[in-house]
C-alpha cells in the first residue's frame, strides 16, 4: 500500500481502466493505445508476493482504512487469516 499520485488510464482497445503509479503515467510503455484520464492523489493498494512477479491490479482509495477495508474484502478471509482480523479484546490489525 502506497500514498501517492496516481495515474487513472482508459484503454478502449480492451475496455478497461488502469491504474498506475503517477511516475509511469505518462511513459509511451504503459499508455500504449490508453489515454491518461486523470491524476488522482490518495492511498494505492494491491496484493503481490515477495519473490513472485504476480499482483493484483492497483486500487485507489481516499483513506488508509479504505484501502485495507478493500484487500481484506477481496483478497483475505477471516477462516484463511485470522491474524488480520479483529480479535476479542484487541483492535483490528488492519
Amino acid at each position: 500500500m502506497e500514498h501517492g499520485e496516481w495515474g487513472v488510464i482508459r484503454d478502449d482497445e480492451y475496455d478497461e481502466i488502469l491504474i498506475v503509479p503517477g511516475e509511469y503515467a505518462d511513459d509511451p510503455a504503459v499508455l500504449g493505445n490508453g489515454v491518461l484520464e486523470e491524476m488522482r492523489t490518495g492511498w494505492g493498494a494491491q496484493m503481490s508476493a515477495p519473490g513472485y512477479m504476480d499482483q493484483t491490479e492497483w486500487d485507489v482509495f481516499d483513506t488508509e482504512q479504505e484501502a485495507w477495508d478493500h484487500l481484506k474484502e477481496h483478497y483475505r478471509s477471516p477462516e484463511e487469516y485470522p491474524e488480520y482480523f479483529e480479535k476479542e479484546g484487541e483492535e483490528e490489525r488492519f
